[in-house]
């Protein structure tokens, strides 16, 4: 089924076109790494959201059974510490550049 999410205003304002052609930056610099592990691009934003200082638990949501083993699968990669630093980095510099505005 087709699912439609209201918007809140956090959200129209990080989606700018602006905006989203740094998430797709974003993406496209992280996903040859997911590929040189052999996993989905999902299942490597997973990982690298668990491995965050501080977290303990990632929320996800599936739409399928498939979805939900693909997620689960995220938990038998093991990032590597230059890895992590270089999407770090991509993220960090990323975040930098994001246009956020509030009213």
């Amino acid at each position: 089924p087709q699912y439609k999410w209201s918007v809140g205003a956090r959200e129209a304002a990080i989606h700018t076109p602006e905006n989203d052609w740094l998430i797709k930056d974003f993406l496209s610099k992280i996903t040859p790494i997911a590929k040189d592990y052999g996993v989905t691009l999902t299942q490597f934003c997973i990982r690298w959201v668990i491995d965050q200082p501080g977290i303990a638990v990632a929320l996800l949501a599936a739409r399928s059974s498939e979805q939900v083993v693909e997620n689960a699968n995220a938990m038998s990669i093991s990032l590597h510490e230059a890895d992590m630093q270089i999407i770090d980095d991509y993220w960090a510099d990323m975040q930098e550049k994001l246009l956020v505005e509030f009213e």
